[in-house]
């Protein structure tokens, strides 16, 4: 009985094993890894090749933050800690470290694992997934719809968009600043359509440099600007009147 028990034990085993090695193959060619975590300061168990920039062990939880762009950790520390409040799932978007030091993004989730914890609190299992090319060329196509492609100002649609949900806003007064240059046409005209462009260029960089914030430039045509300043300050209407004498386009 001992024999067979033992026998049954290492056929078991290599079963196990069978399957992370199945379980890892299938993970890497999803560019997925599973993780496990303790407490906030736990130690962090990854199964999966992966190119995070992150370790396991130990202080694996604490490698993980330091991995986390820094644009991106208060969202995660956030949905973190409703996790560890009140249970649920953690789901969200954020741009990971890779081993060259640059960042993609990466789907995590995690959920607390059922009847385990440690003293610590709870224990997390969940998934990491590499969306960066997702997240990329959906912000091309979000920007191709919504920038004007000659200055990286906001355009037409953008500004409009923006423009109704202000003038939904009664509780805040709106400015309204219309820029346009000056015998724009004879520009093209005389100098031709690259002097032209190189113009509205100088003179989106400016509204961009100076009206940029708390204001919102956009162009929405030709050689028009808009800029809708977010919050009226005694300073805006200055600005507004100077940015073109104390800045006057270099010549080409």
């Amino acid at each position: 009985e001992i024999r067979s028990a033992l026998v049954d034990a290492e056929m078991s085993s290599r079963a196990t094993q069978h399957a992370l090695e199945r379980l890892d193959l299938v993970l890497g060619a999803s560019g997925a890894v599973v993780w496990e975590a303790g407490a906030q300061e736990g130690a962090l168990e990854v199964v999966g090749q992966h190119q995070w920039r992150f370790r396991a062990g130990p202080d694996g939880m604490e490698s993980f933050r330091e991995a986390i762009h820094e644009q991106d950790r208060a969202p995660f520390e956030q949905a973190l800690a409703v996790l560890f409040d009140s249970g649920g799932t953690l789901d969200l978007e954020c741009r990971l470290e890779v081993q060259d030091g640059s960042h993609r993004w990466a789907h995590v989730i995690a959920q607390p694992s059922p009847g385990e914890s440690t003293a610590d609190g709870l224990v997390l299992v969940g998934s990491i997934i590499d969306v960066h090319e997702r997240v990329v060329q959906a912000q091309r196509i979000w920007d191709l719809a919504h920038r004007d492609a000659l200055t990286g100002l906001a355009n037409r649609t953008a500004f409009t968009q923006r423009f109704q949900k202000a003038v939904e806003d009664h509780q805040r007064s709106l400015m309204l600043v219309l820029v346009d240059l000056n015998d724009f046409k004879t520009i093209n005209d005389t100098l031709g359509h690259a002097v032209g462009d190189a113009a509205l260029r100088a003179l989106g960089g400016l509204l961009d440099r100076h009206l940029a914030a708390p204001s919102w430039p956009a162009r929405i045509g030709g050689d028009q600007f808009l800029v809708v300043p977010e919050a009226i300050t005694p300073t805006h209407a200055e600005r507004a009147r100077g940015v073109g004498p104390r800045n006057p386009i270099p010549p080409h």
